[in-house]
């Protein structure tokens, strides 16, 4: 069954201020080596089996550094993180997509982050295909694509694909209607078999019908955890920390 465990998870970035690349700091030899920022700072937390979890937090709060870093797409710079399970992650800003690749491309490209052997991952493409209802427009690429498509697609590439750590960044909302409650139910039904969700999205309604419990973030820490329904504002569509 699919576990997470993460034990004292720090993430640091570098930012590099356009200016300390100018000439005339070169010259004078003023070019510093950038800022560090903490994404992540002594995250301690376990999902069980059939978690179902939703992310809330501000900008920058560190929702997507957490999510990559459950997906393996990011190592920590200290700390320990343990996955039981096959991670499968859909972002909303397209992390690791190749605009010029088409979606019979994606598709086996996802197989192989997910570990499947290459004969495996091409054997699978068509069911992704299917699944998603994109099988006619299999050479499409995704640059060209709608971002309802994109988010359909992943979707249904890392539910065909095996995926029992379930990781959606912000990819629900533009999905078509029917599409979406296609999806709904394959999610909901691999979750109640076990598999782990973790989703964010502004939707308090969205995160209502897949998600019992909240996390929150604050500058990289985790702030609470708690029932869904606790964490929730009063009213109001959208969710702002």
């Amino acid at each position: 069954m699919a576990c997470v465990q993460l034990s004292n998870v720090g993430v640091t970035f570098r930012i590099y201020d356009a200016g300390q690349r100018s000439i005339t700091r070169r010259l004078l030899g003023r070019c510093e080596a950038g800022l560090e920022i903490a994404a992540l700072n002594g995250v301690d937390l376990t999902l069980e089996p059939g978690s179902r979890v939703a992310v809330l937090g501000s900008n920058s709060s560190g929702k997507t550094t957490l999510m990559r870093v459950i997906a393996g797409l990011l190592p920590p710079k200290q700390g320990k993180v343990v996955i039981d399970g096959t991670p499968g992650a859909v972002f909303s800003m397209g992390f690791g997509v190749t605009p010029e690749a088409n979606l019979a491309d994606l598709a086996y490209a996802q197989g192989l982050l997910m570990g499947l052997a290459p004969a495996e991952a091409r054997a699978k493409v068509a069911a992704v295909l299917d699944f998603a209802e994109l099988t006619d427009h299999a050479e499409c690429q995704a640059h060209v694509a709608p971002p309802g498509i994109m988010s359909r697609f992943g979707v249904a590439a890392i539910l065909c694909l095996g995926a029992d750590i379930i990781l959606l960044d912000e990819v629900l909302e533009n999905m078509d209607p029917r599409f979406y409650q296609k999806i709904e139910a394959a999610i909901l039904e691999r979750a109640a078999q076990g598999a782990i969700l973790v989703m964010i999205e502004r939707s308090r309604s969205l995160l209502s019908r897949f998600c019992s419990e909240a996390l929150l973030l604050r500058d990289g820490q985790i702030a609470a955890r708690a029932p869904l329904a606790d964490m929730l504002p009063n009213s109001g569509a959208a969710l702002t920390f």
